[in-house]
């Protein structure tokens, strides 16, 4: 097993130390959220306890406690910078309200001096932590692997850790509705890992191997992009856009669609628009999923994926002979101007992606 303190060793530390405990910990500050007074409000009140000689209320655990027994002494302290106004049971999700509050010496008291509302969602917190992670986690791994000599034992034993936390810490955390979505980064992990370092993979039985791509994509399947570029897709279509190699009415959740993963059901029909001295220049898209590729960012790609997700810009198909032909045409292309050519442009978005 990979080793436990040394994150140089273990990667996967965190998410090995955040289930189901963490998590637990972490739901449950969330369900009760109570704002302790900050550093200025605390200064405050054990300035006031030391002047009127109250200091046995220093172990108070709140304003609210403060209140209650000096209110008679004519003190009033501020509430809670933060109240809950309502609380979403079904969605684990709460609006908050928050006020400043300004001292008034003269009157002894203090007013609210700004009042906003916002909103928490326990599910958006727990995802932007978890992905940070993720990346931290992958960024670990990489760098662990630069050390290490025998690279097929050690990334063998942190996709069994990995499979160990999906399967055994993260199926028992208290809130069984999260399961699936703290899953999802681990998978993730074990999928990035083993397109990065396929050929460090050994593809006899593992408990992993259910996670990792597919060796040969199945042809009614979206393209398998690991998580930490699915997440900038959307940089990727701009900039496409912005060259005019596809619509600018593509939207982002139908371009992610073409590398999802996922079964598509009928043909995305992306239309590549680029015109290349008359002719619709296809050779780019093929051009640009090589690349995607060859970085390791896709899992492998075949001719009749690219049939299902990709039409020539009038809306005509692109048979898989179609692809293997501008396969031959892109060998055999030879620049003949300065400028710069499609070519030239689909390889700067991809370096920049």
């Amino acid at each position: 097993m990979v080793g436990k303190n040394d994150s140089s060793n273990n990667p996967l530390r965190f998410f090995e130390n955040f289930f189901p405990e963490e998590f637990n910990k972490m739901y449950n500050e969330f369900r009760h959220f109570d704002k302790k007074p900050d550093e200025v409000e605390l200064k405050m009140i054990n300035q006031h306890l030391a002047e009127t000689d109250k200091q046995n209320l220093a172990l108070l655990r709140s304003i609210e406690d403060l209140n209650n027994l000096l209110e008679p002494d004519g003190l009033i302290l501020p509430p809670s910078k933060y109240k809950v106004l309502e609380y979403n049971n079904e969605e684990d999700s709460m609006i908050i309200e928050e006020c400043s509050y300004i001292y008034l010496p003269e009157e002894d008291t203090y007013c609210i001096s700004n009042k906003k509302q916002y909103t928490r969602v326990f599910l958006e917190e727990l995802q932007t932590l978890l992905y940070s992670e993720l990346e931290k986690t992958i960024r670990l791994t990489i760098d662990a692997l630069l050390e290490k000599d025998n690279k097929q034992a050690f990334i063998h034993n942190l996709l069994l850790n990995a499979v160990y936390v999906i399967n055994d810490k993260i199926s028992i955390i208290d809130k069984p509705k999260y399961i699936a979505d703290c899953q999802f980064f681990l998978k993730s992990y074990v999928q990035e890992i083993g397109t990065r370092y396929s050929d460090y993979i050994s593809r006899e039985k593992s408990p992993y191997l259910q996670y990792l791509p597919l060796k040969n994509p199945k042809k009614n399947y979206a393209l398998n992009m690991i998580p930490a570029k699915f997440g900038r897709l959307e940089f990727l279509l701009a900039e496409l856009q912005k060259e005019g190699f596809v619509e600018d009415t593509l939207l982002p959740e139908d371009f992610q669609k073409a590398f999802s993963g996922k079964e598509l059901t009928e043909p995305l029909k992306i239309k590549w628009i680029k015109m290349y001295y008359g002719k619709c220049n296809y050779t780019t898209a093929l051009e640009m999923i090589q690349l995607l590729e060859s970085k390791k960012y896709i899992a492998g790609y075949s001719y009749s994926q690219l049939s299902l997700i990709f039409v020539q810009n009038d809306g005509s198909p692109i048979k898989e002979s179609g692809w293997k032909e501008a396969s031959s045409r892109k060998k055999k292309e030879k620049k003949i101007t300065s400028r710069l050519t499609p070519s030239d442009e689909i390889k700067l978005i991809i370096h920049n992606f």
